[in-house]
């Protein structure tokens, strides 16, 4: 199984609204069983994505977001996508 995550947009400052588009790809087609997202933030969720799931970052900084998909039969993928908040405008 293999995951990639794509933030739109990656960088930006402060409120920065970024959508995660997951592309999830599994040989077997097997049933997903869980979704495991982490923004890096500090902000997680369970929830299934529909197209694309949103966060928005206040604070300054780097983050990583990841994704993990665990399918019925167990096995499991993570992907990752990096975020920059830069300095607030001025």
């Amino acid at each position: 199984m293999s995951v990639t995550l794509t933030a739109f947009p990656g960088s930006g400052p402060p409120p920065l609204m970024v959508g995660f588009l997951p592309n999830i790809v599994d040989p077997e087609q097997a049933q997903i069983a869980s979704f495991i997202w982490n923004f890096g933030d500090g902000h997680v969720s369970t929830l299934p994505p529909p197209n694309m799931v949103f966060n928005t970052y206040v604070d300054q900084g780097s983050y990583l977001a990841t994704l993990q998909v665990t399918t019925v039969d167990g096995r499991s993928g993570v992907g990752f996508a990096g975020i920059v908040v830069t300095r607030p405008p001025k």
